[in-house]
């Protein structure tokens, strides 16, 4: 808890905070400074170790996204409800995304998604695209952007009839 004189009386009040930590790293251990620890108060972000740590506030929904750009976390974020206790190594999983550029990286946007890992980005040039490498796509539980270079009037997927161009689960 906090024990600290507030208000004009003086008064202390017991207003209970809990900690929660951890460190953020890459696939080989390294660490990842300067992740933004969305949800916790005040600008808290990894120190050049890796390592975050905050007083969370009793009483008020917590929620924690790790955010830097270029990269995504697992797990994504963490939800903890309303703290009730310490939450010391809460750590996180870092990687850098990458761009897949359809035609010039994957000839297909199968094989972009199949090549694709969580938090990546396809960027499809503009043209009409036909054939099975551009229908039937199921990213699975990817959570990938699929974006149309010039946007939607000049990237098209023409499925000739048959299929479907995405499934999504």
């Amino acid at each position: 808890g906090w024990d600290s004189p507030v208000g004009a009386f003086d008064v202390g009040c017991d207003f209970p905070a809990y900690t929660i930590s951890g460190a953020v790293r890459d696939a080989e251990g390294l660490p990842i400074a300067g992740v933004s620890m969305l949800g916790l108060s005040g600008n808290v972000v990894t120190d050049t170790a890796g390592y975050y740590s905050c007083l969370a506030s009793a009483g008020w929904p917590l929620q924690v996204t790790p955010q830097l750009a270029g990269h995504a976390f697992t797990p994504p974020r963490r939800d903890y409800g309303i703290p009730d206790q310490d939450h010391y190594d809460q750590d996180y999983i870092g990687r850098v995304t990458h761009v897949y550029h359809v035609p010039t990286d994957s000839p297909t946007l199968a094989v972009a998604i199949a090549s694709a890992a969580s938090g990546d980005s396809i960027l499809v040039a503009p043209g009409t695209y036909a054939g099975p490498g551009f229908r039937d796509l199921d990213p699975g539980t990817k959570n990938l952007v699929i974006i149309g270079e010039d946007g939607p009037a000049t990237t098209i997927l023409d499925l000739g009839g048959a299929g479907r161009a995405f499934s999504i689960t």
